[in-house]
């Protein structure tokens, strides 16, 4: 245990030690009902998460590097989203991974991180400063929720084990693929249904507004499914037309609106700037629900078999689920109208992707807090009838501690992040550990010098031009292209290492192009 506490970074150990003592102090105001509470656990839950954006000092290789520099260059130059800033009519880019302009995600997290950045510089903890902000944000939003739908035990139960949970801490920090994309999106969309139940359970109409600003940085973030709420409230619509009771049409309209005058301006702009890749990159996103896409592919059950990886164990979650209905059914008319309401959307979410050609454990992202309310519900529902405090309050400690082991899974997390011994992972951060090594001793902020054949540990020449400022690209050019290069000025370098290009004869013999060895 010592050698994995000495192996995390200290900045990292830090923040896990004030989480552990903001959270201890959280839970003691919690039980006192104060309201300095929402501020201390506020910041508990921004000391993890930022305990977990800093176990890694580095950009992973997917997504976070391309999304990290496209945000770095948006900083510069926020009309133009550029992944590798070389001009293209001197070299072939290959594919979306090694490219000029960047459309292959909507743009809104891309411009979170470019703020951050400018505010706080090019660093590695700046671009993930935003997926913690958010993450703070959700987890007062799951615990405001929880508040509404049945108790504020419920609300701090959720609020805690979304707030701990490995996934979302892994989207936040990089770990995982998609990364900021996802945590960002998640984020967007539980806010949105937030709003709308706070607009259900308030005669604040205001509300409204913020449904609509909600869903349309969901959908300017990663694209229609962020539309999520408005399937069950249009179900909630329709049956109660069937009923023949009052609709509230024009809120959900209202609504709708707000959302597209968000999120549409940037599809008109980027048709009208980028024509072609905008086009292409619309395609190729359409192409997701037909076709088996860059190998991502799985049966129809799929993402429940993925409930392991993302929760825990599938079938303890089914059974959990079950108890949640039953308890629902005993439970008052708010309680079961959010938990329908969070049910179906689960459902339809899951139903969605499972029909989808492409399969990514990640997809399912949006509805995780959702069904952490749920499965979350019975436990609070026995907890509620309880009468003893003492008797209430071990208990709650008890489910905190039982879902840490599960949901944060601390001996996966020292694995995954290096700190373990699996030789595996190990091995696999040690090259990308070598790799950010190996920038610092080469060819740092020159812009009129460019380096080839830089992929290394996975494209790194994206990581490359994020964290020393050079022009790389990942391929090894044309002889042609390697001489337009150099009349446009450019001093050349080509790294050798063993698993990237045969460095071909046309570069070995040009004495002009210097050879870099990777070790």
């Amino acid at each position: 245990m010592t050698e994995i506490w000495s192996n995390i970074p200290n900045s990292a150990r830090l923040f896990v030690v004030a989480w552990f003592v903001l959270f201890a102090i959280a839970f003691y105001l919690f039980s006192k009902k104060s309201k300095l509470f929402i501020w201390v656990f506020g910041l508990s839950v921004f000391s993890l998460a930022s305990a977990f954006a800093l176990f890694a000092p580095y950009l992973f290789r997917w997504d976070e590097q391309f999304h990290a520099l496209v945000g770095k260059n948006l900083s510069v130059n926020p009309f133009h989203p550029i992944l590798i800033d070389l001009d293209p009519s001197l070299w072939h880019p290959k594919d979306w991974a090694n490219t000029y302009t960047w459309l292959h995600k909507q743009p809104l997290f891309l411009y979170q991180i470019a703020l951050s950045i400018k505010v706080f510089g090019a660093s590695v903890y700046a671009v993930r400063l935003p997926s913690i902000l958010l993450h703070v944000a959700g987890s007062l939003a799951i615990f405001d929720i929880g508040k509404m739908m049945f108790s504020r035990n419920y609300g701090f139960l959720v609020a805690v084990l979304f707030s701990i949970s490995a996934f979302p801490l892994g989207l936040l920090s990089g770990r995982i693929g998609t990364d900021h994309n996802d945590s960002v999106f998640m984020i967007y969309v539980l806010l949105s249904f937030w709003a709308w139940f706070k607009f259900y359970t308030t005669t604040e109409r205001n509300w409204v507004k913020w449904i609509g600003i909600f869903v349309g940085c969901a959908i300017l973030t990663k694209w229609l499914v962020g539309l999520l709420v408005f399937a069950p409230w249009g179900i909630w619509i329709i049956v109660n037309l069937i009923q023949k009771q009052q609709v509230d049409l024009k809120s959900y309209f209202k609504a709708i609106g707000i959302a597209l005058l968000i999120s549409i301006p940037w599809q008109i702009y980027i048709f009208i700037r980028f024509p072609l890749v905008a086009k292409e990159e619309m395609t190729y996103n359409g192409r997701h629900f037909f076709e088996v896409l860059e190998g991502h592919s799985g049966d129809w059950s799929f993402h429940f078999q993925n409930l392991n990886e993302i929760y825990f164990d599938k079938w303890l979650i089914l059974i959990l689920f079950v108890l949640s209905a039953i308890a629902v059914y005993f439970s008052n008319k708010k309680a079961k109208v959010f938990w329908g309401i969070m049910t179906f959307s689960v459902v339809l979410v899951y139903f969605f992707f499972s029909m989808a050609a492409t399969k990514m454990g990640s997809f399912t992202a949006i509805v995780f807090p959702l069904l952490i309310l749920l499965i979350a519900f019975p436990v609070v529902w026995f907890l509620e009838r309880l009468k003893q405090p003492i008797l209430k309050n071990l208990t709650l400690v008890s489910v905190i501690l039982i879902g840490f082991f599960l949901l944060l899974k601390p001996n996966q997390v020292i694995e995954d992040y290096g700190f373990g011994t699996n030789e595996e992972v190990n091995n696999n951060d040690w090259l990308l550990k070598a790799q950010w090594k190996f920038f610092d001793r080469h060819i740092y902020n020159k812009p009129n010098e460019l380096v080839i054949n830089a992929a290394l540990r996975g494209y790194g020449a994206v990581s490359w031009q994020f964290k020393n400022g050079t022009k790389a690209i990942s391929n090894i050019p044309t002889k042609k292209e390697i001489e337009s290069l150099k009349k446009a000025g450019y001093s050349i370098y080509c790294v050798n290492w063993q698993w990237g290009e045969e460095i071909p004869n046309y570069i070995l013999s040009d004495s002009t192009i210097k050879i870099l060895q990777f070790e």
